[in-house]
């Protein structure tokens, strides 16, 4: 199956103003069947909103503790938490809903509350500096995330020149002696532009039997993802239109006013 395990759908994080069906069409196009979206909180409670939505939807989706499945067109869309810690973000997937993890904390901190939540931890290029000089952390660490579509683009002071290149030497490096670590390829998206436009293909998930089934089957399909080569790597488009959004609003901030609370662009409102 395919998975984009890393999306926001929208820079704005008020969900209500969103297009639940343009999501399930998107993914279908792009993904195919059976597939499975990250819906990633950051700062908000966006995956919750969006459940809410659901809720009353035709397609009548199953509920899980921790993510959404749509029978039609077969997707499932899992809970992650985008973290800011001290020393960069870390991804995490497959939290139950309603669960929020601390901000700000040290990485190891974070990581030990996400363990302790059941939630698959993947770091990304932001934390590469202090896992190289703290290596034993990468024992609790499920994942790296390999390529981000945001950031396959250089933007002086919003993204890191090289990123994904970093990432993936250290990744090919640290599984020599890390074997259990797996690999994410995601889209980072905050539009549909970018919904499915990176994405890795991993073995089958068990959907069907529990959150804590989802998550151990999801974490076994990341580890083994290296026998799947298929993957999509495109997300310049998307990297430029989400700059472009993420400048914008901080900007507004700069101003103090809140992006989501203020007048915001139909750019901002796709």
């Amino acid at each position: 199956m395919k998975a984009d395990l890393h999306n926001h759908l929208r820079t704005d994080s008020r969900m209500h103003l969103f297009n639940l069906d343009k999501v399930l069409e998107t993914a279908e196009k792009r993904l195919g069947h059976p597939s499975i979206i990250g819906l990633v909180n950051y700062k908000d409670q966006r995956f919750e909103d969006f459940y809410k939505m659901s809720l009353s939807h035709k397609y009548k989706p199953e509920q899980l503790k921790n993510s959404i499945y749509f029978p039609l067109p077969n997707l499932t869309i899992i809970k992650g938490q985008e973290v800011p810690t001290q020393q960069g973000d870390l991804l995490v997937i497959g939290l139950e809903r309603n669960v929020h993890l601390k901000n700000r904390r040290s990485l190891p901190d974070t990581l030990k509350e996400a363990k302790d939540k059941n939630g698959i931890t993947i770091c990304c290029y932001e934390n590469i500096d202090y896992l190289k000089e703290h290596p034993e952390i990468l024992k609790e660490v499920d994942t790296i995330e390999t390529f981000n579509g945001t950031a396959s683009l250089w933007i002086p002071g919003i993204t890191e020149k090289n990123a994904n290149k970093k990432a993936q030497e250290f990744y090919d490096e640290a599984k020599k002696q890390y074997s259990h670590l797996g690999r994410l390829i995601s889209s980072d998206g905050h539009s549909l532009y970018e919904l499915g436009q990176s994405w890795m293909e991993i073995p089958q998930i068990n959907i069907h039997n529990g959150s804590i089934k989802l998550n151990e089957s999801l974490r076994e399909g990341l580890r083994t993802s290296r026998e799947n080569k298929r993957s999509k790597l495109t997300g310049i488009i998307g990297a430029i239109d989400h700059s472009i959004d993420l400048a914008y609003c901080i900007s507004l901030m700069k101003m103090g006013i809140d992006p989501n609370k203020g007048i915001v662009p139909y750019k901002l409102s796709r």
